[in-house]
């Protein structure tokens, strides 16, 4: 949704092609306060919080059934980035990297996700993260 200038027709026709009784998965990038040279090179439009993300989907006429963020223990670190590319005012497509870590390092930035995906399956909720997963009926 994040990649649409319409988000709002975007969650309309989902919730138009969805089974009857059937949910629907979103996950789109959280606090537009977190906007950088990430956001641009991958051609987003925004980023949502957990009540701007309801907003739009109640528009749409769907119902919020849970909503949590997550990717929240690297969320520090992505802060820290942030600001230190905000300081440097050089936001370019060569400060900002894509590609896919070795596999030692992405086997270590993988873990918080697993362990966050654990609380998330049974149930838990993350105040704060990276990203935002909502379910809509």
């Amino acid at each position: 949704m994040e990649h649409l200038e319409d988000d709002l027709g975007a969650l309309r026709e989902l919730r138009r092609v969805v089974a009857p009784g059937g949910s629907l998965l979103v996950t789109v990038p959280a606090y537009q306060w977190l906007w950088s040279g990430h956001d641009e090179i991958n051609h987003h439009h925004r980023r949502y919080t957990r009540y701007s993300l309801q907003r739009v989907a109640e528009q749409a006429g769907s119902e919020q059934v849970r909503t949590t963020y997550f990717n929240t223990l690297l969320l520090p670190v992505a802060i820290l980035l942030r600001l230190m590319d905000r300081l440097s005012r050089k936001t370019t497509e060569s400060s900002v990297d894509l590609r896919v870590p070795p596999g030692p390092m992405n086997w270590m930035l993988e873990r918080p996700l697993a362990l966050e995906a654990a609380v998330i399956g049974r149930g838990g909720r993350l105040p704060v993260g990276l990203s935002l997963l909502a379910v809509f009926r």
